[in-house]
């Protein structure tokens, strides 16, 4: 073996995540995010950064009322944890650079 020292896990992770990236690959993304969950007021949120017409944020607020007062469908033979879409995040890009 080699009079080097062995590198432990953490000091490579170490060293990885504090030293500047030398590889080449840059992707530049302008991204925005809001608050989690899903409610009128982030709907208003995406509607207001998509600069969509007041037509459509008022379909889409309709729509999301509607979907407010529906029951989950209860699959047979499907099982999974209940989703909580209290807890959802939204990231939008805004642009590639």
């Amino acid at each position: 073996m080699s009079e080097k020292k062995k590198q432990t896990e953490e000091e490579l992770l170490n060293e990885v995540t504090t030293s500047e990236y030398k590889y080449g690959f840059i992707s530049n993304i302008k991204e925005d995010r809001i608050p989690n969950g899903l409610n009128k007021n982030i709907i208003k949120t995406i509607s207001r950064i998509k600069d969509e017409p007041k037509w459509l944020l008022d379909w889409r607020l309709k729509a999301f009322s509607h979907w407010e007062k529906m029951e989950e469908p209860q699959w047979s033979n499907l099982k999974y944890n209940k989703i909580d879409f209290g807890h959802f995040s939204i990231i939008f890009i805004l642009s590639y650079n």
